[in-house]
């Protein structure tokens, strides 16, 4: 029973807020547009 009471009452609850993050594109390299590359991302230079 307090299982269940646990799970209303979080359910119930206001979330927290979404914080965004921004991006932008520094440089862009030439590249072979049929490869696919997914999740390649640079941070701080490496």
């Amino acid at each position: 029973m307090s299982l269940l009471l646990a799970f209303a009452l979080a359910a119930a609850a206001d979330p927290a807020p979404i914080e965004r993050c921004g991006y932008r594109v520094v440089q862009s390299y030439p590249h072979d547009a049929s490869a696919f590359t997914q999740g390649l991302f640079w941070h701080g230079g490496h």
